[in-house]
């Protein structure tokens, strides 16, 4: 499977780091949320790789009044979908 990047200019496009931060998870699940499509990846005008911030946007909105159940269970969820 091929994922697009796209590239976007610098206001709509946010680092891996930046993101992991945010999310106040590790790097490596920003790259298993890369993998089940939950965040797109991006490209900034220099060639950065990094995140579409609308991506990002969404997850936190998604994760704000979620319990720690609903987090697991989407996670068991994302992982069983590479079997």
């Amino acid at each position: 499977m091929t994922r697009r990047v796209v590239q976007v200019v610098d206001e709509d496009w946010e680092s891996q780091f930046d993101a992991a931060e945010r999310l106040k998870v590790s790097m490596w699940a920003i790259g298993a949320h890369i993998a089940s499509d939950r965040l797109t990846p991006a490209e900034n005008p220099a060639g950065h790789a990094g995140l579409m911030r609308m991506s990002v946007d969404a997850e936190a909105e998604w994760r704000r009044d979620r319990s720690i159940a609903a987090l697991f269970w989407r996670s068991v969820k994302d992982q069983l979908r590479f079997f």
